[in-house]
């Protein structure tokens, strides 16, 4: 990447929705000459709950910032005030408690989904290490047939 000088964009929208023992590491932090290259992008839609709320922000270089502050400034509009006041309070010291609930509720809810995959035959399914998502793997599954339908593919 360095010596090919590309950039970096890097998603930062689960980085408190990591489960222990498992940790998040930005990406500028493991490979600091990287820093004048890597545009960091964050949401508050996961950790603070704040989907459909379009808040978001990123880290870049000062020219990349502008060029992205030009194009946005034709193509989207502001967010609202309610959307701004809740954005800054989510950043509020208090409110790491929140998103640790958030992350506990998360794991709880990963648990249950993970032990309801268990109880399906020849469908293992890797745990995953955050954020809330599964993805069985359903290839024992192919040429198998359920109510007359073969299973060919994931389509």
């Amino acid at each position: 990447m360095i010596e090919n000088n590309l950039t970096c964009i890097f998603d930062e929208c689960y980085d408190e929705l990591v489960y222990p023992p498992a940790e998040h590491h930005n990406i500028v932090k493991l490979v600091p000459e990287l820093k004048e290259r890597t545009v960091l992008v964050g949401s508050l839609s996961k950790s603070y709950c704040m989907a459909g709320w379009r808040a978001g922000y990123l880290a870049a270089p000062k020219a990349v910032v502008k060029a992205i502050s030009n194009l946005t400034s034709h193509i989207a509009s502001n967010p609202c005030n309610i959307v701004q006041y809740a954005a800054i309070a989510a950043f509020e010291p208090e409110n790491d408690t929140f998103v640790a609930c958030n992350r506990t509720q998360l794991a709880h809810q990963r648990q249950t989904a993970l032990d309801l995959l268990q109880k399906i035959p020849g469908l293992p399914c890797v745990v995953p290490q955050g954020a809330f998502y599964l993805f069985p793997d359903v290839s024992s599954l192919f040429g198998k047939s359920i109510k007359g339908h073969r299973i060919e593919d994931v389509d």
